[in-house]
């Protein structure tokens, strides 16, 4: 009779439980930080325009990561309304499938007894924090690397023909979600995954698999399609894009270099479970019977296809470890392979099996404990500086100061109040203003707009109100100057939000007199 930890619907109970420990308590605080209103407010603009084809962000079309994240959170808005938690709410949604995925996966490959360790290494992994916890495309992009990874992993091992047709399935939703929420950056766990079903295998039969390359073409058809069609809605119009290679090489070759190690200690302590499919030992190991050898050969794929996707990302240049998260998704089903190894008789020589119990500290519940209490250290420190810096609270003041300035008829409507480097910097800023005026019943008389241009002269017309940085780092306050001299525009409001300075300028719409 199983033990009760062992029964699946316990599993699945205990891997959500780790997931409400850590990925959702306290979401909705704070204003959106970082980079979060960038994949926030296009969303929310998708909603009260009804243009979902098209993302933009105060009118400027807006593209520099696929429209994936912007479409999921205004989902998500439309269910819980246009809030921080709602916004939130689909990384710390897409952590908690991974985790399901990991266990149903682990159970799969390593036995339904052992699959808890790799669904809780993947709710509890240190390096999913930050992304389960904010308004950013990581999460839900590896939940979709996850997906098409962990598919092409049993296409390429498992011989149970009775489930390629749902593996192929998984895995084109798997490309597709990975597709249109950040683009081809994860392939190279992809290519990791198949060039390693060639080397265990030591045979490229694996790679004819009709159901694996059914799904991977059939994913990157829908996502070039969906990905065109919002090209022709877009037309002529000049959207913000990222320039290709964006990322790469920045800050010369040892950053690079110093990718695989850094990698390797952000995915403790699951990536410690990357050492041990290997050696003789392993090999003897798989050679007992058909079914430990199945669980060898899924183990060394996985395994080796970090190695390969590590490669890849090397080879490009790549030296934030924010774009190799991915790599994750191979690492955490290791988790039961070396559970099964340690506590199973019989299953590891004695030797590697007290190395795999060291690896878990003797009891695999002490990790759990370690990594929640490290992870509410986490949200109670690091996270709540990070969501402190947020520029939603100087955002409520200056749309204060205007909605003053209406009022009190120094602002005359309709207005059209501009911005560049402020939308950049801290777009939640102006998302606040426009909540202000909305709640104040101007919303539609005062159009907030993305107008970019250089900052040394100024903004192209029309425009009544202008939001500026005044920090060093922006020139655009030169622009202005002439005018701020000859007091044709006046300022309003002024507010600092983390290194930045902004200022909100009126223009005036008739020339000073001279008293």
């Amino acid at each position: 009779m199983a033990r009760l930890h062992e029964r699946c619907w316990i599993q699945y109970a205990l891997v959500l439980l780790a997931c409400a420990a850590v990925s959702w308590p306290l979401l909705g605080r704070g204003g959106l930080a970082m980079t979060e209103a960038h994949r926030v407010i296009p969303a929310w603009e998708m909603l009260d325009s009804g243009d979902w084809l098209t993302p933009r962000m105060f009118g400027m079309p807006y593209l520099r990561k696929p429209p994936g994240m912007s479409w999921a959170v205004a989902v998500s808005s439309m269910a819980l309304g246009q809030t921080e938690l709602a916004a939130r709410a689909v990384s710390a949604a897409s952590a908690t499938i991974m985790a399901l995925v990991a266990l149903a996966f682990g159970r799969r490959w390593f036995g339904a007894r052992w699959g808890l360790g790799a669904g809780l290494a993947q709710a509890l992994a240190p390096i999913m924090w930050e992304s389960a916890r904010s308004a950013e495309i990581e999460a839900i992009h590896a939940l979709g690397i996850q997906l098409a990874a962990l598919a092409c992993v049993d296409l390429l091992v498992n011989r149970a023909k009775s489930a390629r047709p749902l593996l192929c399935a998984v895995l084109v939703l798997g490309v597709v979600v990975a597709g249109l929420s950040k683009g081809p950056v994860g392939a190279p766990v992809l290519l990791g995954v198949v060039g390693a079903g060639a080397i265990v295998r030591r045979s490229w039969r694996p790679l004819v698999s009709p159901w694996l390359w059914i799904g991977l073409i059939a994913g990157v058809a829908i996502v070039g399609g969906v990905l065109a069609a919002v090209a022709r809605a877009l037309g002529d119009e000049t959207a913000i894009r990222e320039a290709p290679g964006t990322h790469l090489w920045s800050g010369g070759v040892l950053p690079v270099l110093a990718l695989g190690p850094t990698a390797f200690v952000y995915a403790l302590p699951a990536s410690l479970a990357l050492l041990l499919p290997w050696g003789p030992d392993a090999r003897r190991e798989g050679e007992r019977d058909e079914r430990e050898g199945q669980m060898l050969t899924t183990a060394r794929v996985l395994a080796w296809a970090w190695v390969l996707a590590m490669a890849v990302w090397l080879g490009f240049g790549v030296t934030n470890p924010r774009y190799v998260m991915g790599g994750i998704v191979l690492i955490t089903p290791l988790a039961s392979y070396a559970l099964r190894g340690a506590f199973r008789d019989g299953a590891f020589t004695p030797l590697r099996a007290r190395i795999a119990r060291l690896m878990l500290l003797g009891r695999p519940a002490v990790w759990v404990f370690v990594l929640v209490g490290a992870g509410w250290v986490y949200i109670g420190s690091r996270e709540a500086g990070v969501r402190a810096s947020s520029g939603r609270d100087a955002g409520r003041l200056m749309g204060q100061a205007l909605v003053r300035s209406i009022e009190d008829g120094g602002t005359p409507l309709p207005a059209v109040l501009v911005a560049d480097d402020a939308v950049e910097a801290r777009p939640e800023v102006l998302g606040e203003i426009r909540r202000v005026l909305k709640g104040a019943g101007y919303g539609d008389e005062v159009s907030i707009r993305w107008t970019p241009w250089n900052g040394a002269s100024s903004p192209p017309e029309p425009w009544d109100l202008v939001l500026i940085r005044v920090d060093k780092r922006s020139p655009e306050s030169e622009g202005l100057q002439s005018q701020i001299e000859s007091a044709h525009v006046g300022l309003l409001d002024e507010q600092s939000v983390s290194k930045y300075v902004l200022r909100m300028y009126l223009r005036r719409r008739t020339s000073p007199t001279t008293e």
